[in-house]
């Protein structure tokens, strides 16, 4: 009998007739002479062990590893892995790449200097000396009260908050809590009342200067978006908020922020060779600020914080759209995702989600969901050092093509809905989001077996060209 039902002087113990165990004397477990056959498993196990151990095993190596090129930008140096499509480009030699300048150069959209210039804030040059000029005498002011002379009237902002919230950036990331930061706009923002002009910008706690850089980011989305001006203060503020490590950070506005300058970025990048490298910094500093502020568990960290963080289901959105960032840049760059597996579990993220929400999540985040699952499995497992399925031949790729697909197939109708024009007003532009990298994803992996594996079949064939086109 066991210790416990001897204690409770019990008839028998209920341990072993609940579970069945079979009874063993002290004199069969401490016999005289060894249990030879259960030595010899042990060292058979243990041999197995080794082995699997062993640095010497063959075929560790993903031997897409060696699947890589290298691109030099002015004196920048950047390398690209196996799902990129500057690699598949370069193995086919420079002829191509050659061809698609010269044919980016006749159909690029003819842009003035001076656009080029501003569209782009983090291609503006830092200044640190900040002046304003008045009555025709230029004085060294400070960066807030430069911007507050720069910005328009205290209405007119309004007016552009209301512009944000019902136009598409709002409707596509859904990010910003919008009473949340008209409450934040009212309390930052101080306005002489008569002449509707912001004289000053605080935070409350004189520490989160990341709330007044949202509001200024919608400003430059609604008012300045179509234009070639845009405000040098406007400029240098986001430089310095965006840099500020000095500071205190840790505020959830600085992820949404953050993912801001990312989307700002892709929307005025330089289309003619996006490649990933244009958001590489900022959303590895995105991703780095979310894990820190558990945005992969929202609900566990800011239930009943609401009154500081705003409505969840916005912190959620920030982290589901930047995994969703982290997914299509690190293919776009050839390398595994920055959110690693080790770091982050996909399964515990959607069993957060469900918990918390006490409902099924909308469609378009499932779908966001159900692409990000797939595409994290495909862009690490390709682009990793280690092999995960087959070693020595193209049958990884293979694997992942029939995912991709199986998620297309479920997802999406067929491609005709959205090249139609009979039918793509009916189309939800969000879903193109989604289907775009998919596609992309499919041509580049059959493109991996044609370059790096030699594969010239009818499938691969077939598979590029439906892809592609």
């Amino acid at each position: 009998m066991c210790q416990q039902c001897s204690t409770r002087k019990l008839p028998k113990c209920v341990y072993l007739s609940e579970y069945n165990y079979d009874v063993v004397s002290l004199d069969e477990l401490f016999d005289k002479h060894p249990n030879v056959k259960l030595l010899d498993k042990i060292t058979h196990l243990e041999s197995q062990l080794d082995v699997s151990n062993s640095p010497n095993k063959q075929n560790l190596i993903n031997p897409l590893t060696t699947f890589k090129t290298a691109h030099w930008k002015g004196n920048q140096l950047y390398i690209f892995g196996p799902t990129s499509w500057r690699t598949i480009v370069t193995a086919d030699g420079t002829k191509f790449q050659l061809e698609f300048i010269n044919l980016w150069q006749k159909l690029k959209p003819k842009s003035i200097k001076k656009s080029i210039e501003c569209s782009d804030l983090f291609l503006s040059p830092i200044k640190s000396d900040v002046t304003h000029k008045i009555d025709d005498t230029i004085s060294t002011i400070s960066l807030t009260q430069s911007v507050c002379n720069d910005l328009p009237t205290f209405t007119q902002i309004k007016n552009c908050l209301d512009m944000f919230f019902n136009g598409p950036f709002h409707e596509f990331l859904c990010i910003l809590d919008p009473q949340k930061t008209w409450k934040d706009l009212y309390e930052c923002f101080i306005v002489d009342q008569t002449n509707d002009r912001v004289i000053d910008m605080r935070p409350l706690d004189n520490s989160n200067f990341f709330k007044i850089g949202i509001i200024l980011y919608i400003i430059l989305l609604t008012l300045y978006d179509n234009t070639s001006y845009i405000p040098e203060s406007l400029v240098i503020y986001f430089v310095q908020v965006n840099g500020a490590m000095c500071m205190d950070i840790n505020f959830t506005e600085r992820a949404q922020f953050l993912l801001m300058n990312c989307y700002y970025k892709i929307h005025h990048g330089e289309y003619s060779r996006w490649d990933g490298t244009q958001i590489l910094s900022m959303i590895a500093q995105t991703i780095e600020c979310c894990l820190t502020l558990g945005l992969d568990n929202v609900g566990k960290w800011y239930r009943n914080k609401e009154n500081i963080v705003g409505d969840l289901k916005f912190l959620e959105n920030t982290m589901i759209w930047t995994l969703f960032t982290d997914v299509f840049t690190s293919f776009d760059l050839g390398k595994p995702t920055t959110i690693s597996n080790e770091m982050f579990s996909m399964t515990l993220f959607e069993e957060n989600l469900t918990r918390y929400q006490g409902q099924l999540l909308i469609p378009r985040n499932q779908l966001f969901l159900d692409f990000i699952k797939v595409g994290r499995k495909c862009v690490n497992n390709l682009n990793s050092v280690s092999i995960i399925n087959s070693p020595s031949s193209n049958e990884d790729v293979d694997t992942y093509i029939l995912e991709l697909q199986d998620f297309l197939d479920s997802n999406f109708p067929d491609i005709s809905t959205y090249t139609s024009m009979g039918h793509i007003f009916a189309v939800d532009p969000f879903e193109i989001m989604v289907l775009s990298p998919t596609l992309g994803m499919l041509f580049n992996f059959h493109n991996i077996k044609r370059t790096f594996y030699n594969s010239l079949s009818m499938a691969t064939k077939n598979g590029m060209i439906k892809y592609c086109m």
